[in-house]
């Protein structure tokens, strides 16, 4: 399945972008606007008081850390007030920056364990929501994110930033490894240039020449003639994602659209060298 977001007049799904604490990155609710733009869809911003977060601060021995090192003691009602004014904070910001691109954007705040929470907001949506999540992943987060992508069933894509973040300018690059998803993945990805000045790399992914070679001449039969995709191809014989984060790294993209699960970003591998490399989104398709 490629990702796949319903437009505002279908009520169909929304841009979900979902925020549990204050780490959330300024890149991935850009990434939010862009793609709500490039469907003409609605943002639906899910703020989550974590409820295991809240009970855990109940335990005697919880200690907030500060910046400077010094440590006090943290209450249940400390973390939902400090959690609050975090949300207000980020809600402006969301909201300034899908106003300036003349996107709609609805709220939500709920207090519920995170993966319930979104599963049920994806539902209300509709069954063509794009899920952006806010909080960079880091070296373990596969099993997150792979927990997400088999139980949000109205998720048809899920957008990740990595903690080195800093762009969403500059070419769409598509991940193909599977020639049967390329026609979905170019939708995908002339929906993100559309009305933005960038560029579309078709990277194809493959273990030997001969497959790349073969993956290259059916996308061109589905490319039509078309002169305006750069086509590289990247050679990896298992999932090496220290090898693939490298290589995306080298053609500086914007926006990055890959299938999770592949040899790219594996579900249940170190993603640290992507974390490193990755400085922009990355929507990833089941």
């Amino acid at each position: 399945m490629i990702a796949h977001v319903a437009e505002a007049d279908e009520a169909r799904g929304r841009v979900v972008v979902r925020t549990t604490s204050a780490r959330a990155s300024d890149i991935a609710m850009q990434a939010a606007v862009r793609i709500a733009q490039a469907y003409r869809s609605e943002i639906e911003c899910l703020f989550i008081e974590d409820t295991e977060l809240i009970a855990s601060s109940r335990f005697a021995f919880v200690r907030e850390i500060s910046l400077a090192g010094a440590a006090r003691l943290i209450t249940p009602a400390d973390v939902v007030r400090d959690l609050r004014i975090q949300f207000k904070a980020l809600q402006r910001r969301m909201t300034a920056l899908a106003g300036a691109a003349q996107v709609p954007v609805h709220e939500r705040f709920v207090r519920d364990e995170p993966l319930r929470a979104l599963a049920i907001t994806c539902a209300d949506c509709g069954p063509w929501n794009v899920v952006v999540l806010t909080e960079p992943f880091g070296a373990g987060s596969a099993g997150d994110i792979a927990l997400l992508l088999d139980n949000v069933e109205d998720a048809t894509g899920l957008v990740v930033v990595g903690p080195r973040a800093s762009r969403t300018s500059g070419p769409v690059v598509m991940m193909l490894e599977d020639i049967d998803a390329a026609a979905g993945m170019l939708r995908a990805g002339d929906r993100l240039i559309e009305g933005v000045d960038a560029a579309l790399i078709l990277a194809i992914v493959s273990a030997d020449a001969d497959t790349a070679n073969w993956m290259e001449a059916q996308a061109r039969l589905l490319l039509a003639g078309r002169d305006d995709i750069r086509i590289e191809h990247l050679r990896l014989t298992h999932a090496e994602p220290a090898l693939a984060a490298e290589a995306m790294r080298r053609m500086t993209p914007g926006f990055v659209i890959a299938r999770f699960g592949g040899l790219v970003v594996p579900a249940a591998d170190d993603l640290s060298p992507l974390a490193a490399a990755l400085e922009c989104p990355l929507l990833l398709s089941r």
